[in-house]
């Protein structure tokens, strides 16, 4: 993948998953459903931001091991912290929102809550496709060229 398309496509996500909700959501929200989906997202949100901040202290104290070799030879050392960075501040953005949302008075303003969630729906989809792309990223690596062949 191209890395401009890389950096990109969890916004472009995003905004796509926005636009299919408001086109499908035009004349009627469920807010009643939505309450245990976003108190479970707010946990879902600090555990993934727990589990990225620990895997990028890690890839920061192995040192000049293999994978970071294999990184730096397809050219992603430097992104590698970003996209973490990125993940980390969608799932820190993720919890906020959806703590929001929880407050967000569904009956007395649905066309609000209609808003509230798109935004969620966003920020949920920014933070899948940050985990996405470093997974895929991680995927890229283990099956380079240089991973079948740097065996010890």
């Amino acid at each position: 993948m191209e890395l401009r398309t890389e950096k990109a496509y969890p916004v472009g996500g995003g905004c796509l998953a926005v636009a299919i909700f408001w086109l499908a959501t035009r004349d009627r929200a469920e807010p009643e459903a939505f309450a245990t989906l976003f108190s479970n997202t707010i946990s879902l949100a600090g555990i993934a931001v727990g589990f990225l901040a620990t895997a990028q202290s890690i890839m920061l104290s192995v040192g000049e091991r293999r994978l970071l070799r294999q990184f730096r030879q397809i050219g992603y050392e430097k992104h590698l912290h970003q996209y973490f960075m990125d993940a980390i501040h969608s799932s820190f953005g993720l919890g906020i929102v959806s703590g929001l949302c929880l407050l967000a008075d569904a009956k007395s303003e649905p066309s609000s809550f209609r808003q509230v969630t798109a935004v969620w729906l966003f920020v949920l989809c920014l933070a899948v496709l940050s985990y996405y792309r470093i997974v895929s990223l991680f995927m890229k690596v283990l099956s380079s060229p240089a991973a079948k062949t740097d065996r010890p």
